[in-house]
């Protein structure tokens, strides 16, 4: 149950710092030069950014394994960005995906008696190369 609280005051930290320095890390993500033109300090929020990847690595650890993290980080990302022609939506996008492969992952690791991070990680891939495909076919 500390697990869940722990994850729970994670995510709204985090949804948070997006929320208040969104546009700030576009720009630092983005174009370094044109932030520091703007008068962002990019080192500290740069900083900032991977501190708060980093803390959401490490307590996901506990909770759901290394290989789902790397999965639930970099699947949902790449799917939502061809997908998406803004960051903000690229993003939103992105949460939709992680629920969705989530809660499919889980539902056919409960059918098929399953382990539950490799299914939901394993139905992620299965959605991205579905992707792949859509991708090279409008090429």
């Amino acid at each position: 149950m500390s697990d869940l609280v722990l994850l729970l005051a994670l995510a709204g930290f985090i949804l948070l710092a997006m929320l208040i320095f969104h546009t700030k890390f576009q720009a630092v993500c983005f174009d370094e030069n044109q932030a520091q033109l703007k008068g962002i300090s990019v080192t500290k929020y740069y900083l900032f950014l991977l501190t708060l990847v980093a803390i959401s690595v490490v307590i996901l650890i506990q909770v759901v394994g290394a290989i789902l993290i790397i999965a639930m980080l970099a699947i949902p990302a790449a799917i939502a960005g061809s997908c998406s022609p803004t960051l903000s939506k690229m993003m939103g996008w992105a949460v939709v995906f992680g629920c969705v492969f989530t809660t499919l992952g889980l539902t056919l690791s409960y059918v098929l008696n399953w382990p539950p991070g490799a299914t939901i990680a394993l139905t992620a891939a299965v959605f991205y190369l579905l992707n792949l495909a859509r991708n090279y076919k409008a090429v």
